[in-house]
């Protein structure tokens, strides 16, 4: 239900989809500094029972929603230069797909419309 209510109070969504064999340098702020912003949510609606969702969080709570998505495969933490220095006006999430980063389950989830139903419960 939280997930859902984040999914729609976004003001903006972010898409981006990694190609797997691309050349794209990663962040250059370190995974370490993104600690303090890890969130984790918990979700009952996938078929393994309950699932945590990771996802990182930074700017105004109360501000429009930035949601970034990361590619395949990725994890929120690409998006960590983003995050490090949010733009103003703006509050900046990025979630860890099902499967992906530090969400489970333990394996990941491949296909999209999986990954929004797991979302959307």
């Amino acid at each position: 239900m939280i997930w859902r209510s984040l999914i729609h109070a976004a003001g903006l969504v972010a898409m981006s989809f990694g190609v797997v064999g691309c050349a794209v340098p990663g962040p250059a702020t370190p995974p370490e500094a993104m600690v303090p912003l890890r969130r984790s949510l918990s979700l009952n609606g996938g078929p393994e029972g309950a699932e945590a969702i990771s996802y990182l969080v930074a700017g105004n709570p109360m501000a429009p929603r930035l949601i970034l998505i990361h590619g395949t495969p990725g994890a929120a933490v690409g998006w960590a230069d983003f995050l490090a220095d949010p733009s103003p006006g703006v509050e900046t999430v990025a979630l860890d797909r099902p499967g992906f980063g530090a969400s489970g389950p333990e394996g990941a989830v491949t296909a999209l419309d999986g990954q929004a139903d797991r979302l959307a419960h």
